[in-house]
C-alpha cells in the first residue's frame, strides 16, 4: 500500500510541477507528454490498487445472504390496500420503541400499577 501511495504522490508533485510551469507559450507536445506521463502514474496506481482490493476480496469469506422478514397475512393484505402503510408501520415501530424509556430493555411500554387505598 506505501508503493501505491508513493505513486499517488508523484503523481500530484507532477501535477503540481506542470501547473507552476504552465504557460501559454508551452508546445503541445511538451504538454502532451507530461499529461500522458502523469495519466500513467495514476492509471499504474489505480490497477494497483484494484488488485491489491481483488485479493482483499478474495480473503473475505462469502457472507450468508440476510432471510426475508416473514409478514403476516393481514399485513400483506393492508399494504397491498395501502402501499403508504408499510412505511408508516415502521414510524409507528419507531415510536414505540421511543416511547418505552429510556434505558429500557423491552420495546412496547410497561402497564401501570393502580394503587388501591385500604
Amino acid at each position: 500500500m506505501e508503493e501505491i501511495l508513493s505513486i499517488i504522490f508523484n503523481g500530484i508533485n507532477q501535477v503540481e510541477e506542470l501547473k507552476f510551469n504552465l504557460s501559454a507559450q508551452e508546445s503541445p507536445e511538451s504538454l502532451s507528454s507530461s499529461l500522458g506521463s502523469i495519466s500513467t502514474l495514476f492509471r499504474d496506481a489505480n490497477e494497483r490498487l484494484g488488485t491489491l482490493l481483488e485479493r482483499k476480496n478474495a480473503f473475505v469469506p462469502n457472507q450468508p445472504e440476510p432471510k426475508p422478514v416473514q409478514v403476516s397475512g393481514l399485513d400483506q393484505m393492508m399494504m397491498q390496500i395501502e402501499p403508504g402503510l408499510k412505511q408508516d408501520h415502521r414510524v409507528r415501530e419507531g415510536v414505540k420503541s421511543i416511547d418505552s424509556g429510556p434505558g429500557c430493555a423491552f420495546s412496547t411500554p410497561r402497564p401501570r400499577r393502580r394503587y388501591v387505598k385500604d
